[in-house]
Order: C-alpha cells, then structure tokens, then sequence
C-alpha cells in the first residue's frame, strides 16, 4: 500500500518524495518480499526457526528500512522534487540504520542464529554503500568512500561486532536453546512498522511549503490521497496482529489439546 501510495501521488504531482533510484528499489525489494513470505511462510517451523524462517519475519523491517535508505538516496543524488529534508538533514536515516542493527543483533542472539546475524551485516552494509555512500562518491568524485559520515559505518560494524560476540557467548553459556519465533516475529514487525508509520506520518503533506528545495515549492493541495493513510493504518494493524498472534496460538493449542483428552 505503500508503495501504491507513492505511485500515485507521483503521478498526480509529477514527482516523488525521493529519487526515483531509490523508489525502484523499494518497490523491488517489497515485490520480492511478498513473493517469499507468500511462497514459503507455511513452510517455517516456529518451533525451530532457521535462516530462512528468520528473514522471512524480518521482512517488514528491511523493507522499512530500504524505504528509509531510498530517502537517505535523495539528497545524496542531489534531491527529489518533493524530499522531506534537505541535503543537510540525513540524520534520522543514520539513527534508524543503527537501531535496525541492534535489533537484528538482538533477534540474532535470541534465536541463536549466526547466519542470520552475518546476512543482516551484509545487507546493511549493501544499503549504506547502495543509498549513501557510493550515489555520494559519484556525485562528488573526490568525497570519502564512506560517503558523508564514515563513523556511522564504523558504529554499525561495531554494533554486529557486539552483537557476534554476544551471540557466541550465548551459545556457550545455553547451548542450543532457543527462542521462539513468536518473539523475533514480534521485535521486527514492531520496529519496520513503527518505522512504516512514522516515515507516512513524516512525509511532507497535501499543501505543504518546501522552502528548504525551492522558495517556491509547494506540494500540490491533492497530491495524496486515501492510499496514504491507509498505509499508515495497515503498518498499525501489522504491529497489533504480530503481538496477539502469539498469545492466540497459545489459547488456540490449549482449546486443541482440551478437546483431544476429551
């Protein structure tokens, strides 16, 4: 719905409110996550989650997070028509690639699942360089590698250091047991939702001034439509489905098992 609520408003104003790169690659990512859960949801084991089945929940928020980095894109390619902030301002997109580490850190440990942890290094590695790093090395050849703010990259490889420490730690100290993935399942949903929401709810409205673009720039009066807040109520609706799924599979074995001994 997101995405659809991108669409149209470009096609009702002529214009984004990130690169266009930055959209084709949200749009990418969010196809090929809704072919993989459709495909192999029923397929996890919630019992004995493994890489697959990790990533897998995992998708709203590396989904949120691509929408965020496609926004990190814009004024590393020199801006979009209708950007949320100016060059100037990519500090919320850094605090968010920091807090999605920890996070995927944290479900990491609590699965007990390296792999996972060294798969969600790499793509936010892919994301830094893919959004920030190299669009900036190529609009200003003589820029850092690192693009902008090399110490951002340098706390994300730490933060997974951490967490690869913790990780093994964990595995030391209780062996094989593991959580479930009702938890994990919950953590990601909670935090590519909360992100979701907050990014719609962020976005420059109808009739807002831009004046940090152009002392001129406006967005059009109709340039959303429904489609936006109906994004931001799904990405609501998400949240609360992933935390009740748990308690309900619960009272769902329970109901099962009493009319079994029945």
């Amino acid at each position: 719905m997101t995405v659809i609520a991108l669409l149209s408003f470009g096609a009702r104003t002529g214009g984004y409110p990130l690169h266009t790169t930055g959209l084709t690659i949200y749009g990418v990512v969010t196809a090929l996550a809704m072919i993989g859960l459709t495909v192999q949801a029923r397929r996890a084991d919630p019992a004995r989650p493994d890489l697959t089945a990790l990533l897998l929940i995992s998708t709203p928020a590396l989904v949120s997070l691509v929408f965020r980095a496609g926004l990190w894109m814009t004024p590393s390619l020199g801006g979009a028509p209708y950007a949320p902030y100016d060059p100037g301002d990519p500090d919320i997109v850094m605090f968010y690639s920091l807090s999605f580490a920890a996070l995927f850190s944290v479900v990491s440990i609590l699965c007990g699942s390296f792999s996972y942890l060294v798969v969600a290094c790499a793509v936010q590695i892919a994301l830094y360089f893919g959004t920030h790093a190299l669009p900036h090395r190529l609009l200003y050849p003589s820029a850092d590698l690192l693009g902008v703010w090399p110490s951002t990259f340098a706390a994300l490889l730490g933060i997974y250091g951490i967490g690869a420490i913790l990780l093994l730690l964990r595995v030391t100290l209780f062996e094989q047991r593991k959580s479930s993935l009702w938890m994990a399942t919950t953590l990601t949903v909670l935090a590519g939702g909360w992100v979701l929401y907050g990014t719609l709810t962020w976005l420059p409205g109808n009739g807002a001034y831009l004046g940090y673009i152009a002392t001129d720039t406006y967005v059009p009066a109709q340039g959303w439509d429904w489609t936006r807040p109906a994004a931001r109520y799904m990405a609501v609706i998400a949240i609360v489905a992933a935390g009740l799924s748990g308690p309900w599979a619960l009272l769902r074995n329970r109901i099962v098992n009493r009319r079994l001994s029945v």
